[in-house]
């Protein structure tokens, strides 16, 4: 008696069909990577452009509550100076007036730092200073201030934090 044939049901993937799924796979990969990259660096920017004005609202209100003002006079500013190049950066209070920007790094007076994360630098040397009087943004003149900018940048590109003549803090 002969017993019924039974066929297999063959279901692998041939060569073929392995070798052209994993081809598609190497070109889309390819196309997405270098547009993940720039997406990384661009992000690095960011973070450090809101960690800068994070910083700066903090020394505004340090300068709005008194924080280390004289109690006899509320003639000083909270100031900070931002290095061309280097990712630290110093929060000091000075009593001058009008505050200048200190030529010797780390400044006289200096309360502590910062460092910008991810690489990131100032474009320039910037110092910012807001006041103990009223917590806004000084300029240097008796003039409304006009906003100031302080630039931070990569090779990838760069990213602004802004400070108006009232003190507001914004990028763009």
């Amino acid at each position: 008696m002969l017993l019924p044939y039974s066929i297999k049901k063959n279901s692998a993937f041939t060569l073929v069909e392995v070798l052209i799924t994993v081809g598609i796979m190497i070109l889309i990969s390819g196309a997405l990577i270098p547009s993940f990259s720039s997406y990384i660096k661009n992000q690095n920017l960011v973070q450090a452009q809101e960690y800068v004005k994070s910083d700066l609202r903090s020394v505004q209100n340090k300068a709005l509550t008194g924080v280390g003002a004289s109690m006899a006079t509320y003639s000083g500013y909270w100031g900070v100076k931002f290095v061309g190049g280097s990712s630290t950066y110093y929060y000091f209070i000075t009593s001058t007036n009008p505050p200048t920007c200190p030529l010797v790094v780390p400044p006289l007076g200096t309360q502590g730092s910062g460092t910008i994360p991810a690489g990131v630098t100032p474009v320039a040397t910037t110092c910012v200073f807001f006041s103990f009087a009223y917590g806004g943004f000084y300029a240097g003149s008796g003039a409304k201030p006009a906003d100031i900018e302080i630039k931070l940048g990569t090779a990838a590109g760069s990213k602004s934090v802004f400070i108006n003549g009232a003190g507001l803090i914004y990028s763009n």
